[in-house]
């Protein structure tokens, strides 16, 4: 052929690629880049990449690019050990091909081209690749029992700069006051263009020293540096309380923060959290109390709520709470906090929602997207988490741990309640004898020489009765 006559004169050091399989736009993935982890798709990221800088060249349909933002991503390397790795190109390109949707007996799902390379073992126990066309019910493939990432341990945020998420918002007190008297004329002039014509009323913002944060806004992009300004606090209308704005993101925050995504929502003025728990309500007072604001018991008689309209504004728009309970996810900012951060918001989570059963740690949710969120987290702690069918009836997905190692491994992150943590204890001190969460489908020659190689192996229950075996057990 042509290809075969003229491969001889390429150099070596090229290859010839065809790149054929492929992932849905859809697909979520954790990307690193600048350092910080983030949930992200294929699609969104592939897509932005290409909109800020173009692509390389278009290769029969294939827009391919480099990695000029030096995106990292966790991928398994010839020994099997999953790491970060740098991507080396972004390829985006239309399919015509049947797509394949896997899902895992713990809930992962993927959909890709049925030539896509997914990964298990071959009859020497070594990881193979395999395609996704040639799996079946009942195949088994290889999945990651834990993440080894850890993120950046965030102390505080700066709300000067999320102005653009403010409406109605003013920044006082520190040293707002000089801020303003060095940019008196900009500030003038700006009042006039927004229609304060009334010279009333910037002379008393003057006076008090209170700047709306639209004003501000257009400070900044006039090219002052608000970063001067110290000590401030902003507020969402004329007489809500007013918050640091430099908020200081506390363990009491980030376990509230769970509790909101396990029970929480909004009214107009407020934040609710269904608490019936005096452990859950220590945090809401303990919280409330340290940023000066006040807690109030709800007409329900079991809820508690934050009354505070600036609260609610930084909650909703800066870090992303929003939705209810069919559409809540893990805001994406939190994966890129340190795991000793992310605990606390687990914690919160199960202790709202989460129950110590018999034999198993449940968290049922109306929201299939936070689960997977929970499920992603969890592995930075080496917990399996897994997710079940939909349930119609009271429209939720139940999910558990059940693995004695991942729940010995949820120890760390643990619940607030004392009778839930009792109960966690006791269920972690149980010895498993059976555990088939993380199992290796070794073939039936390889169990049968296992018994000269393993001390008390039963024989009975791998090789007679074909029971799989756990990872932990081998």
């Amino acid at each position: 052929s042509v290809l075969g006559a003229s491969i001889t004169e390429i150099m070596r050091r090229y290859r010839i690629l065809s790149v054929e399989d492929s992932v849905t736009g859809d697909s979520e993935l954790l990307v690193r880049r600048n350092n910080k982890w983030e949930r992200t798709t294929i699609g969104c990221l592939v897509d932005s990449l290409i909109e800020k800088y173009g692509y390389w060249y278009n290769l029969t349909e294939h827009e391919i690019l480099g990695n000029p933002d030096d995106v990292e991503v966790l991928a398994m390397d010839k020994t099997g050990k999953v790491k970060v790795t740098r991507v080396t190109k972004f390829i985006r390109h239309k399919v015509n091909k049947p797509l394949f949707r896997i899902r895992t007996r713990t809930g992962r799902e993927i959909t890709v081209t049925g030539d896509h390379s997914l990964f298990d073992l071959n009859n020497e126990g070594k990881i193979s690749e395999v395609k996704a066309s040639e799996l079946a019910t009942g195949s088994y493939i290889a999945t990651p029992r834990i993440l080894n990432i850890d993120g950046v341990e965030v102390e505080r945020i700066n709300l000067l700069d999320y102005l653009d998420k403010f409406e109605r918002a003013y920044l006082y007190g520190g040293n707002i006051k000089l801020f303003m008297r060095r940019h008196y004329h900009e500030i003038i002039q700006l009042c006039k263009d927004h229609g304060y014509s009334n010279r009333s009323v910037w002379g008393g913002w003057f006076r008090k020293g209170i700047i709306p944060v639209k004003i501000l806004s257009d400070l900044r992009a006039l090219g002052s540096n608000l970063n001067l300004i110290e000590g401030a606090f902003i507020k969402v209308g004329h007489n809500s309380k007013g918050l640091p704005i430099k908020l200081e993101i506390s363990d009491d925050l980030l376990t509230f923060i769970g509790l909101w995504l396990g029970d929480g929502c909004y009214d107009k003025k407020s934040v609710i959290v269904s608490s019936t728990t005096s452990e859950e309500r220590e945090i809401t007072y303990n919280l409330a109390r340290n940023l000066g604001l006040i807690v109030k018991e709800h007409s329900d008689g079991w809820s508690i709520m934050i009354n505070s309209c600036t609260f609610r504004s930084i909650l909703r728009e800066v870090f992303g709470l929003k939705g209810n309970a069919y559409t809540k996810r893990v805001p994406g900012w939190i994966f890129a906090l340190s795991n000793r951060q992310i605990k606390y918001v687990l914690t919160g989570l199960f202790s709202a929602d989460g129950c110590i059963a018999k034999g198993e740690i449940m968290l049922t949710l109306s929201s299939l997207k936070m689960l997977k969120d929970v499920q992603t987290l969890l592995l930075r702690f080496g917990i399996i988490h897994r997710i079940r069918k939909f349930k119609k009836r009271d429209k939720t997905y139940n999910s558990s741990i059940s693995s004695n190692k991942s729940i010995r491994q949820f120890l760390k992150i643990g619940v607030l309640q004392k009778y839930k943590q009792d109960k966690l204890l006791r269920l972690a001190n149980k010895v498993s004898t059976h555990d088939v969460t993380d199992i290796i489908p070794l073939d039936m020659g390889t169990k049968r020489i296992l018994p000269k190689l393993i001390t008390n192996f039963n024989r009975n229950d791998y090789v007679a009765r074909r029971n799989n075996i756990g990872r932990q057990k081998l």
